[in-house]
């Protein structure tokens, strides 16, 4: 594969400063008068100002609120990790492997590379009658140590794992050649390592490990453009994840990521379950608020997904409360 050069910004040179005709000089020089400023000129100036200062303000406060609760988010699900890693080695020590295998497939879920996980995963589900499950494991497993290998022979080695897919070392193997500092068939090297890893970033997100999946297609990118399947699986992946790191931090945000996504990826993930779920619980959030007209609403959407008993009770008990406000807002009279 030939990889295009890189592109450099171009310089952009300064606008070119433009001079006024010189105006013709009567006898006497006259002065020119210059008509007074408008006070309804300078009002809707200062309007503007203000308006764009609220603005700048406002979008500033939203981007420093996403920030905040996307680390708040990453920090929970990391404690939670950690968590249920050592609840499972505790179940693992008295006897209860199904209880930790759970555990576990949730811990390699979160993130695959955790020490240990895949390795006790695998224990714990022979142990729990060998149930024949995918064990989700490290792609970065150390290669062997082949310091005394030519760059042609470690070259080869990188061919050899491209031409049979294997591109977790396809990755691996094309970083360790480009480490040596040698220039081998850089060209070639450079098309084998964004194959690999656009590819593993996509088998990575259909694994259900989106954050490490994004990450190899961004590496991927800074070698060449993504293709539209890759761009198609980096777009649902980010939905998803955008939707989740708002999940009972902020139920709208939630749910209009969660709703493009099911509109154009309805079967990625659990995206139809998860926007169902997130209209239920922001329909509930809302009836303690007191605003069971919006709350019906979300119930409304989540019936729209899928009925049940449950659900429909809930929008009913909800329509009930609204119809017995006033336009005003004022509770009716009996």
């Amino acid at each position: 594969m030939t990889v295009p050069p890189t592109i450099t910004a171009a310089e952009v040179s300064p606008a070119g400063t433009t001079t006024q005709a010189a105006v013709a000089q009567a006898a006497g020089k006259e002065r020119a008068v210059r008509a007074p400023v408008s006070p309804s000129a300078i009002g809707l100036l200062a309007i503007l100002v203000v308006a764009v200062s609220i603005g700048g303000t406002a979008y500033g406060g939203y981007r420093a609120g996403v920030q905040q609760r996307a680390m708040a988010a990453a920090t929970a699900v990391a404690k939670e990790v950690q968590l249920q890693f050592r609840l499972a080695a505790q179940d693992m020590q008295i006897g209860q492997s199904g209880v930790a295998a759970q555990r576990l497939e949730y811990v390699v879920r979160m993130n695959p590379d955790f020490p240990g996980a895949a390795q006790m995963l695998a224990k714990a589900r022979e142990a729990a009658n060998g149930a024949t499950l995918h064990v989700a494991r490290s792609t970065e497993a150390p290669l062997p140590v082949e310091e005394r290998l030519s760059p042609e022979q470690l070259f080869n080695l990188l061919a050899g794992a491209y031409q049979r897919g294997e591109w977790p070392q396809v990755v691996q193997r094309a970083a360790a050649l480009k480490a040596t500092g040698a220039q081998h068939r850089s060209t070639s090297v450079d098309g084998m390592l964004f194959v690999g890893l656009r590819n593993r970033g996509i088998e990575r997100i259909d694994a259900g490990v989106l954050e490490m999946g994004l990450t190899d297609l961004e590496h991927a990118e800074q070698i060449m453009d993504l293709d539209n399947v890759a761009l198609q699986r980096r777009r649902w992946a980010a939905l998803y994840l955008s939707g989740m790191t708002f999940w009972e931090l902020n139920w709208q945000l939630a749910i209009d990521n969660l709703s493009v996504l099911y509109q154009i990826a309805p079967n990625f993930r659990d995206a139809r379950s998860q926007l169902r779920k997130a209209h239920i619980a922001y329909g509930e959030a809302l009836l303690q608020a007191e605003d069971s007209c919006l709350g019906g609403e979300q119930f409304a959407a989540a019936l729209l997904i899928e009925t049940d008993e449950r659900t429909e009770q809930q929008l009913a008990a909800a329509e009930k409360a609204c119809a017995q406000l006033a336009p005003g807002g004022a509770i009716a009279a009996p």
